[in-house]
């Protein structure tokens, strides 16, 4: 009941979750997801150790609101049962707590939200696989299982129960915990630390770091998200992930793992990237873009791809109406009149599919397209832009080329 539709039916597109519209944050773990609507804290799917906070361990095929306040800022949940969320600047944990990842004192799992100290500056909280990191007034802390250096001490140690200080700096901006490592910001530049295989770490190495190690030697970091064993980051509005690639998460078109940054279809207007296990997403002008395995209406890409195109080129590659009358439809799916320079982009959303499905595994004659929506506008034709990742038309779709 993870998606919170009142069944236990996969879905293959985004379906909406009952009729609110004033959901401002949206965290999923594994098996389970919480989420705040106007500062009221909901929790939905399977319910082992309390993870869902209720009170209870029944699993919840619904949204299920967690307590009665109103004043919930921000959730976050673990890749192992445990989640934690901030209350008027109050840190609150509940879930599974073997590691002591609740940050309470105890390795007792919660089925309610338990407070965590008596401080109440917390700006931000990260919950990862049986640990957790958090940023009070600048200060970085970490706390739970440590066997690869998680928890950024500088030695690999036994569970910590309680947040325990990472360094002396007070200007940390921003953490975030993955399965066995975590990365943060200071002052624009990115630091990581635990766990190495993989390259996860993004240092160029293998190896575990049990102190955060600075990555590069740039300052213009703005955000970073961790999956499973990888991790991506965006510097200004550039795009960067590094790590673990078997499913082609690091999205360069190979599923040979990167031990240090590499760009995604290098070029501005990267405003958002969410990593997960073993699949991202990302917004670029406007356009929702994933690859890795298992992702949406594509299935897997081993570069980002706008969800909702199949194939190399934009719609009107596969719908002569995406194109305005007096133009004819480019290689690339955009179009161009035929009596002008004139160059428009066309926009929209369809899949492709089988028998009425999202299975692409037939004969390419078996295909079928199946039109949601489409626009077009005029553009620049200076905006197109190439190089040997991908031909771009603007801040819009792109054609890429490799497997995917």
């Amino acid at each position: 009941g993870e998606l919170g539709l009142g069944t236990v039916e996969s879905e293959p597109l985004p379906v909406r979750v009952g009729t609110n519209s004033d959901w401002s944050t949206i965290a999923t773990g594994y098996t389970y997801a919480c989420g705040l609507r106007s500062g009221a804290l909901f929790c939905w799917g399977e319910n082992e150790n309390g993870r869902l906070g209720d009170g209870t361990t029944v699993d919840r095929l619904q949204p299920t609101q967690v307590g009665s306040s109103s004043n919930w800022t921000a959730v976050t949940t673990g890749h192992s049962g445990h989640a934690c969320g901030l209350l008027a600047g109050e840190l609150h944990c509940w879930g599974y707590n073997y590691f002591g990842q609740l940050g309470d004192g105890t390795t007792d799992s919660r089925s309610a939200p338990v407070r965590v100290g008596a401080q109440s500056d917390w700006q931000s909280v990260s919950a990862g696989s049986g640990f957790t990191c958090g940023i009070r007034s600048g200060e970085l802390y970490c706390w739970g299982a440590n066997y690869s250096g998680q928890l950024g001490s500088g030695a690999v140690t036994s569970p910590q129960h309680q947040p325990t200080r990472v360094g002396s700096a007070t200007n940390w901006s921003m953490v975030d915990a993955a399965s066995d490592h975590a990365c943060g910001i200071r002052d624009g530049a990115l630091y990581c630390w635990g766990e190495g295989q993989y390259g996860r770490v993004g240092d160029g190495t293998n190896t575990d770091r049990t102190a955060p190690v600075r990555i590069g030697l740039e300052s213009d970091w703005v955000s970073v998200t961790t999956g499973g064993f990888h991790s991506c980051g965006l510097r200004g509005e550039r795009l960067y992930c590094w790590g673990w690639n078997d499913f082609g998460q690091v999205g360069d078109g190979t599923l040979s793992s990167a031990s240090a940054p590499v760009e995604m279809l290098p070029g501005l207007g990267w405003h958002y990237v969410g990593a997960g296990s073993q699949s991202n997403c990302a917004i670029r002008g406007g356009v929702l873009y994933c690859w890795g395995g298992h992702i949406l209406d594509v299935g897997r890409s081993w570069t980002p791809r706008p969800v909702g195109f199949h194939g190399p080129t934009g719609p009107c590659g596969v719908f002569e109406e995406a194109c305005p009358d007096g133009f004819e439809c480019t290689e690339m799916g955009t179009c161009l009149s035929v009596e002008s320079d004139e160059l428009w982009i066309s926009s929209g959303d369809f899949w492709m599919g089988c028998n009425g499905t999202l299975d692409p595994d037939c004969d390419e004659d078996e295909l079928e397209a199946h039109l949601v929506s489409i626009s077009a506008h005029a553009i620049d034709r200076h905006e197109v832009t190439a190089d040997e990742y991908a031909t771009c038309v603007g801040a819009a779709v792109c054609d890429e080329p490799g497997p995917g």
